[in-house]
């Protein structure tokens, strides 16, 4: 396992990469101690997680008591599939990712293309998490965003989707939209229409 944290005054974000589990926990735990108490907002970055256990999820429940009682904020960005599994089996799901109200979930990925699952609702707060999901990828020809489970967008998200659609187009990339439920294609019409 390994882990890399960006300290940003109040924020601290720790990149989280293998496996979290009871034998590479404690370099989680001592990573987290070294944080002070200035910290009030921490983002566990999980693009790189591939596996949690029980371990892990002890660990990340008492961080989130620790984030809570000095107020703080305990986000969890990048989630993949197989820990998100993780989560919704263990009940974890609605309290420690639905804290931001986005999941963006990597997929699939190969060296021209990647593909993201959009959990959740993508508005105004949460936007910000995906243009940093689609920041950096100028070596993927083609971005899928699988929409089947995400349950909300404002007009502002899908002009930002559709704006980043047509600047792929210019540089000869594509962005391609799939499975989208009823209510998030009548706000794709609206916002196309105008």
């Amino acid at each position: 396992m390994k882990v890399e944290k960006k300290d940003l005054g109040s924020t601290a974000v720790l990149l989280i990469g293998g496996k979290l589990d009871s034998i590479t926990v404690s370099l989680l735990e001592r990573e987290l101690q070294l944080l002070g108490d200035h910290v009030m907002h921490l983002i566990l970055d999980f693009s790189e997680l591939t596996y949690i256990s029980s371990a892990g999820l002890r660990i990340l429940l008492q961080t989130l008591k620790k984030m809570n009682a000095r107020k703080g904020t305990l986000k969890i960005q990048n989630v993949s599939k197989a820990v998100r599994d993780v989560f919704a089996m263990s009940g974890f799901l609605n309290i420690l990712v639905l804290e931001e109200k986005l999941v963006i979930l990597r997929k699939a990925e190969t060296e021209t293309s990647i593909e993201f699952s959009l959990a959740g609702k993508l508005d105004g707060r949460t936007l910000s998490l995906l243009e940093q999901a689609l920041q950096g990828l100028d070596n993927k020809e083609t971005v899928i965003l699988d929409c089947e489970l995400l349950t909300a967008l404002s007009d502002n998200e899908v002009r930002y989707i559709l704006n980043t659609q047509k600047t792929m187009a210019q540089q000869h990339r594509s962005l391609t939209i799939k499975n989208m439920s009823e209510t998030v294609q009548q706000v794709f019409q609206m916002v196309g229409s105008t």
